[in-house]
C-alpha cells in the first residue's frame, strides 16, 4: 500500500504515550485550530513546541485517524505567541534566566567548542535540549 507524503505544521498539545526505550510516541498535535493525532519516533519532544512532521495520515482500528510521522523538525517560535509558549514550556527557570541575562549581559561568555555560555553564577550546555530552548528564549526575547 503507498500512503501519499504530506506535511503538517503545528502545537504539540499533550503527550499521550512514550516509550523511553525506542521514542514511540504518541502525541495531540493542534493543526491550524484543529486537535490531530500523531504517532513515531520522536528523540525529544515537548508540550508547546511548534514541529513541522513529514508523513501520511492513516486509519487506525481503535484510536482512529492518525498522522504517522517518518521525520520531524522542532521549529524556533515565529511570533510573540509562539515566544510564550515556549516560556511557558520552560517555567520559572526561564524567567530566572531571562532576568539574570538583562541584568549582567556584558558578563556573557560564549565557548564555542563546547556549545556552552556561561552566566556569572550558571552554565547553559547547548547539547542539552532543555538549555538551547532557554538560549533561544534569551536571545530571541
Amino acid at each position: 500500500m503507498t500512503y501519499n507524503q504530506e506535511k503538517i505544521c503545528g502545537y504539540v498539545e499533550d503527550i499521550v504515550f512514550r516509550n523511553e526505550e525506542n521514542g514511540y510516541t504518541v502525541l495531540r498535535i493542534n493543526v491550524n485550530g484543529e486537535q490531530s493525532s500523531a504517532v513515531g519516533c520522536f528523540h525529544y519532544v515537548s508540550p508547546g513546541e511548534y514541529i513541522e512532521a513529514t508523513g501520511y495520515f492513516s486509519q487506525h482500528s481503535i484510536y482512529g485517524p492518525q498522522f504517522n510521522v517518518e521525520s520531524y523538525e522542532i521549529k524556533l517560535p515565529e511570533d510573540e505567541a509562539a515566544f510564550e509558549r515556549l516560556k511557558a514550556i520552560c517555567g520559572a527557570k526561564a524567567s530566572l534566566i531571562t532576568t539574570a541575562f538583562d541584568a549582567i549581559s556584558t558578563e556573557v561568555n560564549w565557548n564555542k567548542e563546547e556549545h556552552t555560555i556561561q552566566f556569572p553564577w550558571f552554565k547553559l550546555d547547548l547539547s542539552t535540549k532543555e538549555d538551547e530552548k532557554l538560549a533561544c528564549i534569551l536571545f530571541l526575547n
